[in-house]
């Protein structure tokens, strides 16, 4: 019962570090493709 509510929360901050991690990707990828 305890685990449920933490493990929600936790997937939460996956998700959420994904997109950030995909932006920041992203990002990194158009200004490396621009300096080309």
């Amino acid at each position: 019962m305890i685990k449920l509510p933490f493990l929600l929360i936790l997937s939460k901050i996956l998700l959420i570090w994904g997109l950030l991690f995909n932006a920041a990707w992203f990002s990194f990828f158009e200004i490396s493709a621009v300096g080309i």
